[in-house]
């Protein structure tokens, strides 16, 4: 909670990598925990699965319809390129993903930072 509450830098680009980290570290203790703890894994992976739903379907986890009650909340593509930008992250958090994924995710990635990068020069052009 310490590292996502950065008061000297920008916290948006921890959400996808944490998200997905905590998520797969879950579903791998799924695989090998006892029946008690296998019950609060999965509690925990529904839990995550509903309340990131939007973010978690532009990297094409699948996520039960009835889950997609705060879909819109993180679907902004936005949460996609501020891990690139970071330092920190860049492209490292999309190796957890398979390769047919990575290059979808890659070109989601490329085709919003292009829009974002025509929308300013639009912008720019106008203003002047």
């Amino acid at each position: 909670t310490i590292l996502i509450q950065g008061e000297s830098y920008a916290t948006i680009s921890l959400i996808i990598p944490t998200v997905l980290g905590i998520l797969f570290d879950l579903e791998r203790e799924l695989s090998s925990s006892t029946l008690i703890l296998a019950s609060l894994c999965k509690a925990l992976i529904s839990s995550i699965k509903s309340r990131f739903s939007g973010l978690l379907h532009h990297v094409e986890i699948d996520v039960s319809f009835d889950s997609y009650s705060m879909s819109k909340r993180f679907s902004d593509v936005i949460f996609l390129i501020y891990p690139l930008l970071d330092g920190r992250f860049q492209l490292l958090w999309l190796n957890t993903l398979h390769t047919d994924v990575k290059a979808r995710v890659l070109e989601k990635i490329r085709s919003a930072f292009v829009h974002f990068v025509e929308l300013t020069y639009i912008f720019e052009e106008n203003s002047e």
